[in-house]
């Protein structure tokens, strides 16, 4: 065999490196392919992992529901869940009112309630109320004429429903004991009402102070001063729950800058003047809490 020729050795030359360049670039093909292909691969690899179970084109299983639980206890939570909030839309709201908004309200308290009711501000209004008569004792007595018979607070109660239970009480008889002995009666009145007036909205009022003039001289936990009235206020605010109970600071309306009963609204030094009875009323229009419910309608 002869020795090729410059052109015929160009022309395998040429078709060597093209041969080659088709080579290649399959190669660079293969490897794009096996390239994506690997992703996919653990792709299915993770959705396996994770417990799906599922690729691309296979059907999933179908469940046979015959026999499973209908998982009525998560739908009665979800139903509880509704009425919880359902009820919490209907809150108690503070708004002023007018003079109707007491003709289911009672006021449970000494002569400055009984001051109230002679007043006759608030006509329509019921009122259980003593002219000297303490927080000891008020549960206990009958001071409440009805049908010919004398009734005690709670047996009156048991007869009557109130929207509104106003009570302030416990000055005639502090020196009868502590902050203590008076918090625990304050809450026997409370569980009393509770009990027989479940749908009523109550309302503490701070104890009205007397005058400067009027206290007494000891310093003990018992004396009749408004440092102790105070304490005893203080004491009853923390009763207050602001769900269905609630605290009036009644003992500002009157108080002059020391906390004392303003001599410009007493005669006596304890009792509010009868036509200053107006701002008291005032107060408590300005403060009644009502449904939301009812306020919208």
């Amino acid at each position: 065999m002869g020795i090729p020729s410059p052109l015929k050795r160009q022309e395998a030359e040429e078709s060597m490196g093209a041969q080659g360049e088709a080579d290649t670039e399959q190669a660079e093909r293969e490897e794009m392919q096996e390239e994506q292909t690997e992703p996919e691969e653990a792709q299915d690899g993770q959705a396996e992992e994770r417990g799906t179970g599922l690729r691309v084109g296979v059907e999933p299983p179908v469940l046979d529901l015959e026999g499973l639980e209908t998982g009525t206890d998560d739908l009665d939570a979800d139903e509880n869940q509704e009425q919880a909030i359902a009820a919490e839309k209907n809150e108690l709201r503070m708004e002023t009112v007018g003079e109707d908004y007491f003709a289911d309200a009672l006021f449970i308290g000494d002569s400055r309630t009984v001051g109230m009711e002679q007043c006759g501000l608030l006509p329509d209004a019921t009122y259980y109320a003593k002219t000297g008569i303490g927080i000891g004792e008020i549960l206990e007595t009958a001071i409440i004429y009805e049908n010919g018979t004398m009734l005690t607070i709670p047996q009156a109660l048991q007869l009557h429903d109130f929207g509104k239970v106003y009570i302030m009480i416990g000055i005639n008889d502090m020196v009868q004991g502590g902050v203590d002995w008076f918090l625990e009666k304050y809450q026997e009145i409370l569980d009393v009402v509770q009990e027989t007036q479940p749908g009523a909205i109550i309302y503490i009022q701070g104890n009205i102070p007397m005058s400067y003039s009027h206290q007494e001289t000891g310093t003990s936990d018992g004396a009749l001063t408004n440092a102790n009235l105070r304490n005893r206020n203080e004491a009853s605010r923390t009763l207050a729950d602001d769900n269905t109970i609630f605290y009036l600071d009644i003992q500002d309306i009157y108080a002059d800058s020391y906390g004392n009963l303003n001599t410009i609204y007493t005669n006596d030094g304890l009792h509010v003047k009868m036509e200053k009875y107006d701002m008291w009323v005032t107060y408590l229009k300005q403060h009644a809490r009502v449904w939301s419910e009812e306020s919208s309608s």
